[in-house]
C-alpha cells in the first residue's frame, strides 16, 4: 500500500495529492506496525505463559482485534487531521513514535525466543529499520525547505 505515494508524489503537488500521501503513508505504517506488534505480542505472551507453566497465546481474532484497534486510532486522527489542518500533526507523529518505540520494547523483550519462534528477529530488523528510517526521512521531510525532488527522493527511498 505504501507504493502509493510514489504515483501521488508525481506532477504538481495540489492539497489533495499531498493529503493523499499522508494518509497512505499513515495507514500503511499502522497496518505494518499493528501485525507487527501482535504478532511479537503472541509470541511475548507465549513465553511469558510458558515460565508459569501454562501455555498462553493470543487468539488470532484477539490479533485482529488489536491490529485493527491500531488502524482505527490512526484513522481517527488522520480524519482530525484532515479536518483541523495542522493542529494534529503533533499528536499522529506522537501516535507513531509510540507505535515504533511499543514496537522496539516488544522486539527487545522477545529477541531471546526459542528456535521455533525465530521470526522475532526478523520482525526486530524490521522494526528496527522503520524506526532508523523514519528518524532520519520525516524531519527532513517537514522542513520548508525540502524541495519536490528531495522529497519525492527520501519517499520513495524510504518506502
Amino acid at each position: 500500500m505504501g507504493y502509493l505515494i510514489i504515483p501521488l508524489s508525481l506532477g504538481v503537488p495540489t492539497q489533495q495529492t499531498c493529503s493523499a500521501q499522508a494518509w497512505v503513508a499513515a495507514i500503511s505504517v499502522s497496518m505494518v506496525l499493528g501485525n507487527l506488534m501482535t504478532k511479537t505480542l503472541r509470541i511475548m505472551f507465549i513465553f511469558a505463559g510458558g515460565r508459569k507453566g501454562r501455555l498462553v497465546g493470543l487468539a488470532d481474532r484477539d490479533m485482529l482485534r488489536y491490529s485493527a484497534a491500531v488502524l482505527l486510532i490512526q484513522i481517527i486522527l488522520m480524519a482530525l487531521w484532515t479536518s483541523h489542518g495542522n493542529a494534529f500533526l503533533a499528536l499522529i507523529l506522537s501516535y507513531n513514535a509510540a507505535l515504533l518505540i511499543f514496537s522496539v520494547y516488544l522486539a527487545i523483550r522477545t529477541r531471546g525466543a526459542q528456535s521455533a519462534y525465530r521470526e522475532s528477529k526478523s520482525i526486530g530488523i524490521g522494526v528496527y529499520a522503520i524506526t532508523l528510517i523514519s528518524g532520519i526521512c520525516i524531519p527532513i521531510l517537514l522542513l520548508p525547505s525540502t524541495g519536490p525532488v528531495v522529497g519525492f527522493v527520501l519517499k520513495t527511498g524510504a518506502i
